[in-house]
């Protein structure tokens, strides 16, 4: 992925859901990722993998960054 700009987009892009959600998921599969106001389709997404995240790890690695910054508080809260 590349921004407009040309430069490369190296942070990944995940998704978080809970334990429930995710058990209904399976590598391969595409979902509809629905906009929960008034459920217009934004996007159709492929799961290429199910993990559990370890966030402090990703929040180190990703953001390198002050524990205090919003990102990564929003990452370690949620």
């Amino acid at each position: 992925m590349r921004l407009a700009s040309g430069e490369i987009w190296t942070i990944p892009i995940t998704l978080d859901v809970s334990k429930d959600v995710a058990s209904g998921l399976e590598s391969g599969q595409r979902i509809v990722l629905r906009d929960p106001r008034d459920d217009l389709a934004l996007a159709i997404l492929t799961i290429d993998d199910i993990y559990t995240p370890n966030k402090e790890v990703e929040a180190k690695e990703v953001f390198r960054g002050d524990p205090e910054h919003p990102a990564i508080r929003y990452l370690l809260d949620t």
